[in-house]
């Protein structure tokens, strides 16, 4: 009987203490994963709101990443992509032949006299910065982007 209760304590002591050790982990992924779900947002392409899972590459890494990945996309946002958007942001490519996950940030500012409004695609956006109702301001921050669903119907 002693032999079998420390069996048990053998196995379930480490066992106790492996979850007390997850337990802040749990309860992270069940509050937000900073690479899950809570990094979802709607943004637009050509026209059509989709859903994209954004994450910001580290600070250490987008240097190297701009200077050596010319294929990298560009997002249009009217605020930092780690901040609450007024509009959601505008992609310029989706999943596809030539399709790139890294994701180079541009924030749109709109020049005064022009009411902030939602683009819903690059033509649109490229086209307001050519008559001069907004600036474009290209930024070091690069993110893994994948469009993970359409957006809301």
């Amino acid at each position: 009987m002693n032999i079998r209760k420390s069996a048990l304590a053998f196995i379930f002591i480490p066992l106790a203490l492996l979850l007390a050790t997850m337990g802040p982990a749990v309860a992270h992924a069940a509050t937000g994963d900073p690479e899950g779900v809570t990094t979802q947002m709607p943004a637009f392409f050509n026209g059509q709101q989709f859903t994209v899972n954004m994450l910001e590459l580290s600070g250490n890494s987008e240097p190297a990443i701009i200077a050596n990945n010319p294929s990298a996309n560009t997002i249009y946002a009217q605020a930092d992509l780690d901040q609450a958007q007024p509009f959601p942001p505008v992609i310029n490519d989706i999943q596809g032949v030539g399709f790139n996950p890294l994701w180079q940030q541009v924030l749109i500012h709109f020049n005064p006299g022009v009411t902030p409004h939602q683009f819903t695609s690059e033509a649109e956006v490229l086209a307001a910065a050519a008559a001069g109702q907004i600036t474009l301001e290209v930024t070091n921050e690069v993110y893994r982007c994948s469009v993970v669903g359409p957006g809301p119907k």
